[in-house]
């Protein structure tokens, strides 16, 4: 280290201890906010509960165990395996926790949730108001999963298979490059060879007693913390704690020194590169200690972090523009905790070149480390800072039950506690106040000079790459710092205002005058009123007016408050991207690239800027319709209505089409042959457009204008709720809406799944697996009440699939099942797809077909009360929704060409009937048409 680093070494050590003093005599000692009620059981359990007071909130509670795939002691997995097997057999529940939970009702993944980390593992119970267990039953449940599982080896041998399933479907690309990072990054630990779902041979090589052992000594209740949050009785609640969890047995808490990352003086190197992998890079890092949190040198540590990441990251991206190398093509920084009580510091070059990308990274390390940061960017820092810390107290006013659990999760996981916002926000206050830039220097110099390092060449699966040596990496930094004094100096934020705000046209976004919209131009058109409707809904009177305008369109507006006082508006044309005229493809493009063209008058920058300060609509074009979407005050239904009619004129921007038609072909390259394959056999023909170069080219911008014309000059209806001046509408219509040019010349052309009953073997991949792929269909008139009983027999389906071939085979993780009425087509159109082992794909595909044949029959099995109870808790939430209203006005007047369904909509759940869902599901199922793709070893080559 030469004489200058020494010194801004010590001065920096000097300032560090000057800034622990401050820190540690700055404030009082930490304390749980004052809302929340904490407690710790004999046997060693902490609770935190939060009581929200109001009568409409459920509960929810969560348990977190401090047991992850770091503390495993050989076989990798073994704690997400526990999880898995604790919703077997317990002692309470002989029968299995999943066969309780479906006598409940519940489901996991919504009701109960489990999922397993690196430190942790978390148990989560969600209730529902009136739920059918209170909290004493939904406390006894938890406390079995958490010390009373029995680990039945025949439910491990059947639950193996579901885990195994569930590997493969993380076992991707980015995965796998991760844990090559990892190994590095983490390196001399144990969080390197412990994936937290296993290996594929770990998880067939476990045996039942080593999850046993692993539960015995980690699921202790020393080792546990329980939250719970909601509307609840605070004394009833701490009691059913003691009668659940009090009588589990006391036990110390396991020793876990190894869970901190493990710090080591010196330079780790190695390489990160997989055979299908294509990144090329250059990473150096450092790791150091950090502070705990519950100290107010750990708090005071952290809250410089947060400027550190921010100042040490724009300055290395600034440096950039000093690098003199085209080979370089970006310049990183990055600060994140990997665990608790540590810090990392890595800085990465993008490049093939890791000679210069290594060469690249020491430099401006040793640049940053010799200026140091930005004085005017840690001002900016700080006022935004104390900006957002003043807000925090009143956000945290508004923060629900479900935000509390997270918050005091949040702290237990980081070895912390919640404070009080006012508490914390005084105390942050008066730190970001004494604060200093010189301080902010000298804790980057001191992460800077941390001795734990690590370096590694990320490279492409073919790319021939040699590591350098410590030596010759401590060599290159030592010549750098011999030359530290001709280095360029650091670009500051000053220097890059003026560039910046030149290729803006001098001016930011938000420096840009507003322009006035053009005026409509066109003569005013006409309107006529049609038969309007008026009914009651709790104590309103609501009143849907209708509209024929002289152009061929029609206005709905449903007078009626919205929760936010705001009109919500739909434009709907009824044409889409796949239409009897214009290819897919060019419909597509065509407007896109009118959407993003804004106005012809205007400049880009000004365009944005509207965007920013006044309505705009939110395009959305679908294979069957163009949906545009606003959301406004009722003063602003003039700019918008106005702005409607200047977007169906404005035209494409000068040079549009030529930026984008090379991407066009590139992009239809990029369409994999198994989705070739299966549109043509459910379809007779591709979906997707035969797209080439020759017929790219001959295309010029007025061609597409033309086409993006004549889709929108179709005719639209427009759907509007909330309350606004009958006038004000009325007028709009004719100054802006009814003078829009219209002409009917184009229909929906939807593709069709065409009749047949068969199943394709395919290979598409060469991985160990197969992906099963089901597409049926059953003719069915569309009407919304159809639509809503087709809904609710969906979730009953995925149930019973799920329980069959998950749990009772254990030859799947996950199942996505669709089952939808569509409205275009008139037809139930269903869809399943799994992941399974090859072997075993013919037998699940059959189960597959039984399970769905026979689902009137386990219909009679339901708890139809509960399925009411919930359609009627999630209607509650929806009535209030006013997007829930705009997509059933707009349903309503689809079939009914009046307001009947919306009418009805309040009482869909009184459509529910357990035979009314027997005989639909015996009209659906068998499916008549049904096409099933295998995609696995040994099927046809794509």
């Amino acid at each position: 280290m030469n004489e200058y680093r020494k010194m801004l070494t010590s001065c920096a050590r000097l300032i560090a201890c000057i800034v622990v003093f401050i820190s540690v005599t700055c404030s009082a000692q930490y304390q749980w906010d004052p809302a929340l009620t904490t407690g710790k059981l004999d046997n060693g359990l902490q609770y935190v509960i939060y009581n929200s007071d109001k009568k409409t909130d459920p509960f929810n509670i969560r348990l977190i165990v401090n047991a992850g795939s770091v503390d495993e002691k050989q076989r990798a997995g073994v704690a997400h395996m526990l999880e898995h097997m604790v919703f077997h057999k317990t002692q309470n529940h002989p029968e299995g926790i999943h066969n309780y939970l479906e006598k409940l009702g519940w489901k996991t993944g919504l009701q109960v949730n489990a999922m397993t980390r690196q430190t942790e593992t978390q148990y989560m119970i969600r209730t529902r108001p009136n739920d059918a267990l209170d909290m004493q039953g939904s406390l006894a449940l938890m406390s079995q999963l958490a010390g009373y599982a029995t680990l039945d080896a025949a439910d491990w041998q059947r639950e193996r298979g579901v885990i195994v399933e569930e590997w493969r479907q993380g076992n991707g690309l980015a995965d796998e490059v991760n844990q090559l990072k990892k190994a590095v990054v983490r390196n001399n630990s144990r969080y390197v060879d412990r994936p937290t779902i296993g290996t594929y041979e770990s998880i067939k090589q476990a045996d039942i007693s080593e999850l046993r052992d692993f539960y015995n000594t980690f699921y202790v209740a020393s080792n546990m913390k329980l939250i719970i949050s909601g509307y609840l009785d605070v004394a009833k609640t701490e009691h059913a704690i003691q009668h659940s969890f009090g009588l589990l047995p006391s036990k110390p808490q396991p020793k876990r020194d190894y869970v901190a990352l493990p710090l080591s003086p010196k330079l780790y190197i190695d390489k990160v590169q997989h055979p299908k992998g294509s990144t090329s890079m250059v990473v150096y890092g450092l790791r150091m200690p950090m502070p705990d949190r519950t100290t107010e040198q750990g708090q005071y540590t952290y809250l410089q972090n947060y400027f550190l990441r921010k100042m040490m990251r724009n300055q290395i991206r600034r440096n950039k523009s000093l690098v003199d190398s085209d080979d370089i093509e970006s310049l990183s920084l990055t600060v994140k905790e990997p665990t608790n009580n540590r810090l990392i510091v890595a800085i990465a070059s993008r490049t093939h070149n890791h000679e210069l990308g290594l060469k690249v990274v020491a430099t401006e390390l040793a640049r940053l480390y010799r200026d140091g940061l930005d004085k005017q960017e840690f001002i900016q820092i700080r006022d935004k800072a104390k900006e957002i810390n003043s807000r925090n107290i009143k956000a945290a006013k508004h923060r629900d039950f479900a935000a509390w659990e997270d918050k005091i999760t949040e702290a237990f996981v980081q070895g912390s506690l919640l404070e009080s916002p006012v508490a914390r926000s005084e105390r942050t206050h008066q730190w970001l106040n004494k604060m200093t830039f010189e301080e902010l220097n000298a804790r980057m110099r001191e992460i800077l000079d941390t001795e734990d390092n690590f370096l590694y060449f990320q490279a492409g699966g073919d790319q021939q790459i040699t590591l350098p040596t410590t030596a010759e990496v401590r060599q290159l930094q030592a010549d750098i710092q011999a030359n530290i004094n001709t280095l360029e100096k650091s670009v500051l934020l000053a220097d890059v205002k003026p560039k910046a705000a030149q290729a803006i046209n001098t001016a930011s976004v938000s420096e840009v005058t507003t322009p006035n919209l053009p005026k409509v131009t066109s003569k005013p058109g006409s309107w006529s009123p049609l038969e309007s409707e008026q009914w009651q809904y709790q104590q309103q009177t609501l009143t849907l007016r209708k509209y024929q305008l002289s152009n061929g369109d029609q206005l709905l507006w449903l007078n009626k408050p919205t929760s936010d006082n705001k009109l919500y508006i739909k434009a709907l044309t009824q044409v889409g991207f796949q239409n009897n005229a214009i290819p897919a493809w060019l419909a597509q493009t065509s407007i896109q690239l009118w959407q993003q063209s804004g106005l012809a008058q205007w400049s880009e920058t000004e365009w944005q800027q509207w965007q920013v300060d006044n309505p705009h609509w939110q395009w959305e074009f679908k294979a069957n319709e163009l949906d545009l979407a606003a959301v406004i005050a009722p003063d602003q239904l003039a700019t918008l209505m106005q702005l409607y009619h200047l977007r169906m004129s404005t035209g494409i921007d000068k040079g549009a089409w030529e930026s984008v038609k090379n991407d066009v072909v590139e992009q239809a390259n990029r369409i994999q042959p198994k989705s070739q394959f299966v549109n043509q056999q459910r379809f007779g023909e591709s979906t997707f457009d035969d797209i080439n170069q020759v017929d790219v080219d001959a295309l010029n911008q007025a061609k597409i204008e033309e086409q993006a014309k004549t889709i929108l000059s179709q005719p639209a209806t427009f759907y509007i709720i909330g309350e606004l001046s009958q006038t004000d509408l009325e007028q709009q219509m004719s100054h802006s809406l009814a003078n829009i040019s219209r002409k009917a010349s184009l229909d929906n052309n939807s593709s069709m799944q065409l009749p047949a009953n068969r199943v394709e073997y395919i290979q598409s991949h060469d991985q160990q697996k197969a992906e099963i792929s089901q597409y049926g269909y059953l003719p069915m008139q569309w009407t919304p009440e159809n639509a809503f009983l087709v809904s609710t027999l969906t979730p009953i389906a995925k149930k019973m699939l799920k329980k069959k071939l998950r749990q009772e085979l254990g030859g799947i993780y996950s199942i996505k099942f669709e089952m939808r009425l569509d409205p275009q087509q008139n037809r139930v159109e269903t869809e399943v797809h799994y992941t399974c082992a090859p072997e075993r794909a013919d037998e699940l595909l059959t189960a597959t077909n039984e399970v769905l044949n026979n689902l009137s029959s386990a219909i009679a099995e339901q708890d139809l009360q509960r399925i009411v109870e919930d359609i009627y808790f999630a209607e509650k939430s929806r009535n209030n929704n006013a997007n829930t209203w705009l997509r059933r006005l707009i349903l309503s007047d689809k079939r009914y060409k009046n307001a009947s369904y919306i009418k009805r909509s309040g009482q869909l759940h009184e459509q529910v009937t357990l035979e009314g869902l027997e005989v639909l599901a015996k009209q659906i199922f068998p499916l008549p048409h049904r096409l099933t793709f295998i995609d696995m070893p040994g099927g046809k080559k794509l």
